[in-house]
């Protein structure tokens, strides 16, 4: 049997394990071994009450100690209990969604800002997720090494109260985490606050069924513990929006082969945080006649009012962070139709002149991966 080595917490009076942190005092050092011959049953069992005693209705919560302190019912109030959370944090990942019912446990975005929003009776609170620089870096294929792949993208959400939360006493807590789960685990309580940094902290609460056993006998139960864990999302640095802003732009690649001798898939991707409408343009070299139009793929996605986003027609709307492919032919002297180009506009600025990206000839395009 492979020893494993506890100890008791003089601070929480709790039995904890050198991977749950902390130093060993040696005075309170026990290390669970087969036991040796000769020594006495009587203290066997008298310590085996010891430590059952330390481990039942064991509670910890586990804030770290160099986190600033919990503002809690000092923050500023949102209606009578609510507090006001409005700020921009980063960080941010699809667990936080999670956590209050409105996201899903497959989803793996990361990176992301999100930019807090109130009513002022706490009502509601708005959540306007976007990438960071970490995260358009990613979105980029640029991520640094050791980083994952880029993981997508969260929604922007409205959680609502007696809803999604309640409030009480400067804190949010999540109906998705109230009381929840079996006797074996179970979601005590989930709360959202700030600290005197004004970064926005969680600290989450559960519960467990804890028991010990030696050998082959059967297992003694200890009771249930409890330990809160805490989550932090710093205020986002004021420099990040002007690198997400410099980070931003359009792609245009093509495959390293060619189909049927002639076309080439060439890949246009919009690496900005929001829509653009965009085409392809092939224009006639000796008739008048309108140019050949290919729309971008679109997006099924609406504005903040629930409207489409506004594109022409005779394009497409690409979502943020999004590749539409083309087939484009290589060169043709004899052709009647002239050379491709790329039009593209951001839906906020359609009133402006459309940038265009000319393609005298695909196969000088760089290839994807380069």
């Amino acid at each position: 049997m492979i020893p494993t080595t506890t100890y008791i917490d003089p601070k929480r009076g709790c039995m904890r394990t050198p991977e749950q942190g902390g130093s060993i005092d040696p005075s309170l050092e026990s290390t669970h071994r087969a036991p040796r011959s000769g020594t006495p049953r009587w203290r066997r069992v008298g310590a085996l009450i010891v430590v059952m005693s330390a481990l039942t209705g064991c509670s910890r919560d586990e804030y770290p100690d160099d986190w600033p302190g919990k503002k809690g019912m000092l923050i500023g109030r949102k209606g009578v209990s609510c507090p006001n959370l409005e700020g921009d944090y980063t960080d941010m990942d699809a667990e936080f969604l999670v956590m209050f019912g409105v996201g899903s446990t497959m989803d793996r975005w990361r990176d992301h800002h999100a930019r807090i929003t109130q009513a002022d009776d706490g009502s509601w609170l708005r959540l306007d997720l976007g990438l960071n620089a970490k995260g358009m870096l990613a979105a980029r294929g640029e991520q640094a090494k050791g980083e994952g792949r880029f993981g997508g993208l969260g929604h922007s959400i409205t959680l609502k109260e007696d809803a999604q939360y309640y409030c009480r006493n400067g804190w949010i807590y999540s109906y998705a985490r109230d009381d929840v789960g079996e006797d074996d685990f179970r979601y005590e309580k989930l709360r959202l606050g700030q600290d005197w940094s004004g970064a926005l902290i969680v600290g989450e609460t559960v519960s467990y069924e804890s028991s010990v056993g030696w050998g082959d006998s059967p297992s003694i139960s200890l009771g249930r513990t409890t330990r809160t864990r805490w989550y932090r999302w710093p205020v986002r640095d004021p420099g990040d929006e002007a690198a997400v802003a410099r980070l931003e732009g359009v792609r245009l690649r093509r495959a390293n082969w060619i189909n049927h001798g002639r076309e080439v898939p060439t890949y246009f991707s919009n690496l900005h945080t929001r829509p653009i409408c965009a085409r392809l343009v092939q224009p006639w070299r000796t008739v008048k006649e309108k140019p050949v139009i290919s729309r971008a793929d679109s997006t099924t996605s609406t504005d903040d009012t629930g409207k489409p986003w506004g594109c022409p027609e005779d394009s497409g709307t690409m979502g943020a962070i999004t590749t539409t492919i083309w087939q484009i032919d290589i060169p043709d002297p004899g052709s009647a139709l002239g050379d491709y180009h790329v039009e593209w506009q951001s839906v906020d600025h359609l009133d402006q002149p459309w940038h265009q990206i000319p393609i005298p000839d695909v196969r000088n395009l760089p290839t994807t991966g380069n």
